[in-house]
């Protein structure tokens, strides 16, 4: 099976405290347009995993943006507990182009106000 990689860059909308916690509102990126995509709400559950909901949709390429509202784009993302600032194991769903990414792990970066995530199409 062919591995594709995506790159997703999500900038922090609202602050993070000092422990990691990914709870909050992020802007998606795309990483090939540098454009803004979506706003998702992160929350941590209660199994300690965190999952992301589109709260708002940018330029949906003609597609009707509340079709997509509370879509579930991020689940399953546990953080590393041998890394600080690292996740793993998470899933990704485009609705937009109808693709899932599986085994999905993620970097915050220094500052703490951008993830990276990559993962496996399928």
């Amino acid at each position: 099976m062919s591995l594709k990689f995506l790159l997703i860059v999500i900038c922090l909308i609202s602050t993070i405290s000092y422990a990691v916690d990914l709870s909050g509102d992020w802007k998606i990126i795309d990483d090939k347009t540098g454009a803004s995509l979506a706003k998702l709400k992160i929350k941590k559950m209660s199994d300690g995993s965190y999952e992301g909901r589109a709260i708002e949709v940018f330029n949906p390429q003609g597609i009707n943006s509340n079709e997509f509202k509370n879509f579930l784009i991020l689940s399953n993302l546990r953080e590393d507990p041998k890394k600080y600032g690292y996740f793993t194991d998470g899933l990704v769903v485009d609705p937009i182009r109808k693709v899932t990414y599986k085994n999905i792990n993620g970097k915050l970066n220094s500052r703490e106000t951008m993830i990276i995530l990559r993962g496996e199409v399928g």
